[in-house]
C-alpha cells in the first residue's frame, strides 16, 4: 500500500488509472499501454529466475488464464467465469482452462 500511495503521490494522479506506461521513459502515459504487459511479466519471471520453457509460455494473457483457473478452482460455473472476465465468447474460455485438471461444475 506504501508503494502505491508513493506512486501516485510521485505520478501526481488524482483520477484515472493507477497503472500507467512512461512515453519516452520520460513522460507518465494516461494508462498502461497492453503491449507492455507480456515485457512486464517477463522481467519479473526472468527476476524471479523461472525457466526457459516457462518464460516461452508467459503472454499478455497469462493474468487472464490464470483468473480464469483460479475460478475454475473455486468451482465457479462456464457462466460466472465468463462474467468475472468480461469474456463474450465460450471458446475462448475454453481454451484458457483446457489444461486445468479441473471439470467445470454448475453452480
Amino acid at each position: 500500500m506504501e508503494a502505491l500511495l508513493q506512486w501516485k503521490e510521485h505520478a501526481e494522479l488524482t483520477d484515472g488509472k493507477v497503472l500507467r506506461g512512461f512515453i519516452r521513459q520520460q513522460i507518465i502515459g494516461d494508462s498502461l499501454d497492453s503491449s507492455h504487459i507480456a515485457k512486464i511479466f517477463k522481467k519479473l519471471a526472468k527476476k524471479a529466475q523461472f525457466n526457459e520453457k516457462i518464460m516461452r509460455n508467459i503472454s499478455g494473457h497469462s493474468a487472464r488464464v490464470g483468473h480464469a483457473h483460479d475460478l475454475l478452482r473455486e468451482g465457479k460455473s462456464l457462466p460466472q467465469i465468463m462474467v468475472a472476465g468480461g469474456w463474450k465468447s465460450t471458446d475462448i474460455v475454453l481454451r484458457y482452462i483446457e489444461n486445468s485438471s479441473q471439470v467445470i461444475m454448475r453452480k
